[in-house]
This record gives C-alpha cells, structure tokens and sequence, in this order.
C-alpha cells in the first residue's frame, strides 16, 4: 500500500510536468527561457536496509535542463557526477557568460571533478563514479557501486580513514567559505 501510494505520486508528478510543458511551450518567453527542473534529495522507494545496500536513488537526483536556444542538451543524457552547488555555474555556461569562478562547484558541461560531496541527514558523503563514502554519526562506510545500488564493501582501515580525512575538509572547507562569504 505505501509503495502504491508513492508510485501514484511519481505518476502524478509526472502528469504534472508534462501538462506544464505542453503550456510552457506555447508562451512567448519560452524561446528565452532556461528551464531547471531539479530536487532536493532523492527517493528510496521502501528500501528497507539501507547499510548493507544503498538503492541510488538514496543519492541520485533528478536534473532536467531545457532550453530551446541549446536543443542539443534537451535530449542528452548527462551521466556526469555532479551536485547542486555546480547549478550555478551551469546556468552562467549556458547564458555564454564567462566569470572567474570563485563557487564550490562546476558547470556539468565542463567538470573536471569528479568528487562530489554531499550531506544526508546529519550524515556526510562523498560520491565519486564508482564508489559513495558514507559517513555516520558513529559508523563509516564505504559502498561500490553494482548497477543501480551501491553494495557494502570490505575495505582497509587506512582507506576509509583517508576517505574520512578528505571528506571532512571539503565540509570544512565549504563551511568556512559560506560562513566567511568568500
């Protein structure tokens, strides 16, 4: 019943969007308008056992970009690793406006980093293309990547160690410059 009951919510969401984009489409401003569909999170669909297995939609989040002055990207699958804070520098890509980038993040049709750190709860992670670091409270973990979920895996002591140490100061260092509003 509660799964049902999600399903239903993505069909009505997706109802939704194409109702908006049929509209969308006939107004005036359409042929000037960058259009960014995002989310704040991803969503698990029930999975129950989230430390043995983590479904990637714990993770993935859902980017649609459109634009009619660059059809190009209307219908390209971007499989880049990228976050939120690389939106910005995105956008400012797609307008042609050159700037000294000076943000956390990169525009996804020029990145180059393929690390992306991100807070789930009040937990820390960071994704690279094949494996998501997972930091708890009061447990690490590390995950490979096996199509669309990302499985436990057995790793050293001194690799999550290392993974923990870079992980915790990107969050430091991004803390500080938005706390500092470098």
């Amino acid at each position: 019943k509660q799964n049902q009951n999600r399903y239903n919510n993505f069909r009505y969401t997706d109802w939704a969007l194409g109702n908006f984009f049929k509209k969308f489409q006939t107004e005036k401003y359409y042929e000037d308008t960058i259009l960014i569909i995002t989310g704040d999170h991803g969503s698990s669909l029930g999975h129950k056992n989230k430390i043995q297995r983590m479904p990637y939609g714990y993770i993935h989040v859902p980017l649609i970009i459109h634009n009619n002055k660059h059809p190009a990207i209307n219908k390209k699958v971007q499989t880049t690793i990228a976050s939120q804070v690389d939106l910005g520098p995105t956008i400012l890509d797609l307008l042609g406006i050159s700037f000294e980038n000076k943000w956390v993040g990169d525009s996804i049709f020029q990145k180059t980093n393929s690390l992306v750190p991100f807070v789930f709860h009040d937990d820390l992670g960071l994704l690279t293309q094949d494996k998501l670091y997972y930091l708890s409270e009061n447990k690490n973990y590390l995950f490979q990547r096996k199509k669309h979920s990302f499985k436990l895996a057995k790793v050293s002591e001194r690799n999550i160690s290392q993974k923990k140490k870079l992980l915790l100061s990107l969050y430091q260092t991004v803390y500080h410059l938005l706390g500092s509003n470098k």
